[in-house]
C-alpha cells in the first residue's frame, strides 16, 4: 500500500491488515521486483503548501535526497517528474526526473497535477 493523500497520519491509520505493506519512503521486494514508494512532492509554484501539507518541499536538496536510494523496478511517486505532467509551470520533481534518467526504473507509477487528469507513458 502506498498512501499518497499527505496525510501525517501514515499508513497504519489506513490499513493494518497482515498482507499489506505500507511503501512510504521504503524500499520492498515483491518477487523478483524492488519498489520504492515516495512520499515527498515539491511545491514550487506554491510554496505555501509547504506549511500546510506535511511531506512537501520547494527547496532543491530535500527533493533531490528524497530519490537517493538505489536502483529499484518500480518508483511510486505522489508527484510527477519534471516536465511529465506537471503543468504549465513545470511544477514536478527535478529528484524524480534525475533519478529516472540515472537508474532507468521498469515503471513510474506518479500522483498528480492537480486539475491535470492526462496521462502519459514513455520515456521523459
Amino acid at each position: 500500500m502506498w498512501r499518497g493523500d499527505l496525510s501525517p497520519t501514515g499508513c497504519a491509520a489506513v490499513v493494518n491488515p497482515a498482507n499489506a505493506v505500507c511503501l512510504m519512503d521504503r524500499t520492498v521486494t515483491v518477487g523478483l521486483l524492488t519498489l520504492r514508494g515516495v512520499s515527498l512532492t515539491t511545491c514550487f509554484a506554491e510554496p505555501v503548501l509547504k506549511e500546510i501539507w506535511d511531506y512537501m518541499t520547494d527547496a532543491l536538496e530535500v527533493d533531490a535526497a528524497a530519490f537517493d536510494f538505489p536502483p529499484v523496478d518500480i518508483v511510486l511517486s505522489h508527484g510527477p517528474p519534471k516536465g511529465v505532467l506537471d503543468g504549465p509551470g513545470h511544477w514536478g520533481s527535478p529528484g524524480l526526473l534525475a533519478y529516472i534518467q540515472r537508474h532507468q526504473p521498469r515503471l513510474v507509477v506518479c500522483g498528480h497535477n492537480a486539475g491535470d487528469s492526462r496521462s502519459a507513458s514513455g520515456r521523459p
